[in-house]
């Protein structure tokens, strides 16, 4: 299959089956919170923060050495790809045991973290099937699509037991629970589907040493990402009450989903863009798939501030609405986010560059922790504050996206501004007639904002337009 009709198919299934991915875990979060309640509910996110900061732990950076490693070798090495599973995956295990130690010890140690204990020791399940996860090697041999598969065949379970099992907010333990068992069983299905591809090889001493010194600065970038996305939680619950956190978390997963949504797109380009080594066609993949994502981000960064409290509405109870504009403002980090990981992950990385994106990261991280930790001594009241801590995100992320893409500049034959413009000025536009209209009604908004949106988008996206056609007709 050559690379244009597998990266059609890719997109096509990603994001289909993405969507679906998505829209389960927005269900999953309605049927759960109005049973645990807010501070329920803030118990149970918090815990399942914790484990998604110390899953980088467990990997390591080794899935996106992995990653690059096979795209060097080629996917028909068989032999050497399996001794890299087969060492990868020894590493990981180790690495899972050894953070669950340093879990469980920090949350006796660490003052009010005691309470998380009994739910670190119920989620320690989701550390060992990181350990086991390859899906870094679906990516670096183009299986994308079988991947988006198994991810909503496995939500779709949990989504089931929720509904099914979840009754009080006694049950709040058992939601975290069922909410990670989606990913063990994920990551349970890619790895089988892998191990048939490529049978994994005894580990090696030395080969695993190599693959240490290696991947370190991978797992430092791995980490600074998902620390700057779950940095904020850890302020909020910090210093706010157990509602605040509750609260703030609401609007903060559910930008965490469109986020995995847009890390649907970026991967379907990421697997090709591996073994690219022109920088023409580098920049003409990343320029496609800068469009393709911000003609997503676009509108919804533009048109959130009119739906905001109708969506928190229909997922979470009425209450969530207090925190309706903190929603907007973390929607709206989402253009620094998907700038980040284009630029950071497609170039970067794949350019023998990772420092300057561990660099990059670390500015953003100490920016929005200086500011964040600085802000809350600024308001008086807990809605105020969570603002300012949405606030400080935002600022860091701006700094992050700003270095990542002066890094990127030398590796590309130019940078895709004709696509930020081509999607961002529909979408100011259409901001502009729904702040004229000003209406509460969510789906009058949304399809006259679409409507609005999409006519002078797809004008001025000819030229993007015509390649997604030239791809579609030849798969």
């Amino acid at each position: 299959m050559d690379n244009k009709k597998r990266l059609s198919i890719t997109v096509i299934a990603g994001i289909t089956v993405e969507l679906l991915n998505k829209f389960i875990p927005f269900l999953m979060m309605h049927f759960a919170q109005r049973k645990v309640g807010i501070e329920g509910f803030g118990y149970a996110q918090f815990g399942i923060s914790i484990i998604e900061v110390a899953i980088p732990l467990v990997v390591a950076g080794y899935n996106n050495y992995g990653t690059v490693t096979i795209g060097a070798l080629g996917r028909n090495d068989s032999g050497k790809i399996g001794a890299l599973i087969g060492d990868i995956l020894a590493l990981k295990l180790i690495h899972a045991c050894v953070v669950f130690g340093m879990l469980v010890t920090l949350a006796f140690k660490v003052p009010g973290y005691s309470q998380y204990v009994p739910l670190i020791i119920a989620l320690s399940f989701a550390l060992l099937f990181s350990g086991t996860e390859l899906l870094w090697v679906q990516i670096a041999v183009q299986r994308m699509a079988i991947a988006s598969f198994f991810s909503a065949v496995s939500k779709l379970l949990s989504l089931a037991l929720i509904i099914l099992l979840i009754a009080s907010p006694n049950d709040a333990l058992l939601y975290a629970v069922l909410t990670l068992l989606s990913n063990a069983v994920f990551n349970c299905l890619t790895t089988f589907y892998c191990m048939r591809l490529y049978p994994p090889k005894w580990p090696s001493w030395q080969r695993m040493l190599v693959i240490v010194k290696s991947s370190w600065l991978f797992a430092v970038v791995y980490f600074l990402m998902i620390f700057m996305e779950r940095l904020d939680l850890f302020v909020v619950e910090r210093f706010y009450s157990a509602r605040d956190l509750g609260l703030y978390l609401g609007p903060a997963r559910v930008t965490h989903s469109i986020l995995q949504i847009i890390g649907a797109v970026i991967l379907a380009f990421f697997s090709e863009m591996v073994v690219i080594r022109e920088k023409e066609k580098l920049t003409n993949y990343l320029r496609f798939g800068f469009w393709a994502l911000s003609s997503i981000l676009a509108p919804l960064t533009c048109g959130i501030w009119f739906v905001d409290q109708s969506i928190l509405g229909l997922i979470f109870d009425q209450d969530f609405t207090e925190v309706r504009r903190v929603f907007s403002i973390l929607v709206l980090g989402t253009i620094c986010n998907a700038t980040i990981t284009v630029f950071g992950l497609q170039v970067l990385m794949l350019r023998n560059s990772t420092w300057k994106l561990a660099r990059s990261l670390l500015a953003a991280a100490a920016v929005a922790s200086i500011l964040s930790l600085a802000q809350v001594h600024l308001f008086e009241t807990p809605v105020w504050n969570l603002y300012g801590v949405a606030i400080a995100m935002i600022i860091g992320k701006i700094v992050g996206a700003a270095l990542v893409v002066r890094d990127s500049k030398p590796f590309l034959s130019r940078l895709p501004w004709i696509e930020f413009r081509n999607t961002f000025i529909p979408a100011i536009f259409m901001a502009f007639v729904l702040a004229l209209i000003n209406s509460d009604d969510w789906l009058l908004n949304v399809m006259i904002g679409g409507i609005v949106y999409i006519i002078p988008m797809l004008w001025l996206s000819r030229e993007q337009l015509n390649k997604v056609m030239t791809l579609i007709r030849g798969s």
